[in-house]
């Protein structure tokens, strides 16, 4: 993680307790950390397979944002 991360202001909060607003947000920052722990997988993917010299390591099925289970772009 970085040095300047973003400080989850409603990391001690329920989620019942939160406003709608609160939940998106926080939702948001959670998508934020996914994606980035993927694009971390995927570079470490792509090194282990220039070491291995095994090119399916390294192609997914889908792409970052297309995968089913990804955030839809226009909420």
């Amino acid at each position: 993680m970085g040095l300047f991360q973003k400080r989850d202001k409603f990391a001690d909060k329920l989620i019942a307790d939160m406003s709608d607003k609160q939940r998106k947000e926080k939702a948001n920052r959670l998508e934020e950390q996914r994606e980035d722990v993927v694009r971390r997988i995927e570079k470490l993917m792509v090194r282990i397979s220039r070491e291995t010299r095994m090119r399916r390591l390294r192609d997914r099925k889908y792409p970052l944002g297309d995968a089913p289970n990804d955030r839809d772009p226009e909420e």
